[in-house]
């Protein structure tokens, strides 16, 4: 009997270690769970945004070859200054040049029979009027005249497209102004259209802007803006609004234009700058906002996950929020959270308060 007893005993123990051991094993091997997450902001009043932007000359041309080629020459590069006139590129025309001599010979060839037939409706003529010659022989004369003056005609035409299509394997510079982007090499193959080369030319800067479309009706023409310039520190410049475009370009931005008052001369195209817009809405003072997936409910009423810093990752904690009315933007919250707070926006019924989480960016 005592035997059994502390057989019995014996088990009981050991079951117990077992689940204490499980327990430790589980706390040593929690996991720490990736959650997406999302800002506690404010809206409304007047806010700041900063929007990244190209610097470009207020008149920019984009020049490429009117016809398909292998380029052979290349005299320009990023930053060189031109002027009008100065050959920019050439494609291996050797090919134009040999049908420019075939149609050169043509035309040649024509000339002459133009002129013989010439001299012989004259000859004919001469004799026709003295009785020398038929009608048949007149009119077969001036027949001749004709088709020769018509292949004449025909062949200086080819002549004339063959040496304007000379023309189209260089590249001239249309006006003075800077190359900002060259986009061949020699021996390369391009197509007609291509753009070989990028031309500043006009005395102004322009930025181009990509807004999103959350914020595209906010953006107007003659709206003012601050610009700077990572590479000329210390220094904001003003600008304006100039272009809102209508539709969005690939990437569902909006590519607005500014112009930069009282640009520096060391501002040159192609450089990154940092454009802030103040947006107003005087209608409705400002309201803290969370995202509407951040924001759960249960029989204590709403809460949302704070996700609190520590040392290594963060901290997911439950806390109790007050909300208004739902907006596009998100629930409005009367308590519980501050401007910049961060919170979980997705995966909530698997968090819990205390939870080890790390951000998904």
């Amino acid at each position: 009997m005592h035997k059994t007893l502390s057989m019995a005993v014996l088990t009981i123990a050991v079951v117990l270690f077992s689940s204490c051991g499980k327990d430790v094993e589980t706390e040593t091997k929690e996991v720490i769970k990736p959650v997406k997450y999302g800002s506690v902001t404010y809206l409304g009043g007047s806010q700041s945004y900063t929007f990244s932007g190209m610097a470009q000359s207020s008149a920019q041309a984009k020049l490429s070859f009117r016809t398909s080629g292998l380029v052979e020459q290349i005299n320009v590069k990023a930053g060189d200054r031109i002027q009008s006139g100065m050959v920019i590129a050439k494609l291996d025309d050797s090919d134009a040049q040999l049908s420019l001599q075939q149609a050169k010979a043509s035309f040649d060839n024509a000339g002459v029979q133009r002129n013989n037939a010439e001299s012989n409706l004259t000859r004919v003529r001469e004799l026709y009027q003295v009785g020398s010659a038929s009608l048949a022989e007149y009119e077969q004369a001036k027949a001749q005249f004709a088709s020769a003056l018509s292949q004449f005609e025909s062949s200086k035409k080819a002549y004339d497209l063959q040496q304007s299509q000379l023309s189209y394997f260089t590249v001239k510079a249309p006006v003075s102004g800077i190359i900002s982007n060259v986009t061949i090499e020699e021996n390369e193959l391009v197509q007609a259209g291509s753009p070989i080369v990028t031309l500043n030319s006009g005395n102004d800067i322009e930025l181009q802007v990509a807004i999103p479309e959350v914020f595209i009706s906010r953006v107007v023409e003659g709206q003012g803006v601050s610009v700077t310039f990572s590479t000329l520190q210390g220094q904001t410049f003003e600008g304006n609004v100039i272009e809102v475009p209508f539709s969005a370009n690939n990437s569902s931005t909006y590519p607005v234009k500014i112009a930069v008052l009282k640009a520096s001369s060391q501002i040159r195209p192609g450089m990154t700058a940092d454009v802030t817009f103040n947006f107003q809405n005087e209608s409705s003072a400002e309201t803290l906002i969370a995202p509407i997936e951040a924001v759960g409910e249960d029989n204590t009423g709403h809460f949302v996950y704070l996700l609190t810093k520590t040392e290594n990752n963060y901290t997911a904690v439950k806390t109790a929020v007050g909300i208004g009315e739902i907006t596009a933007e998100g629930f409005e919250i009367r308590y519980g959270l501050q401007d910049g707070d961060l919170v979980a926006t997705a995966g909530i019924p698997s968090l819990f308060d205390g939870r080890k989480v790390t951000l998904l960016n």
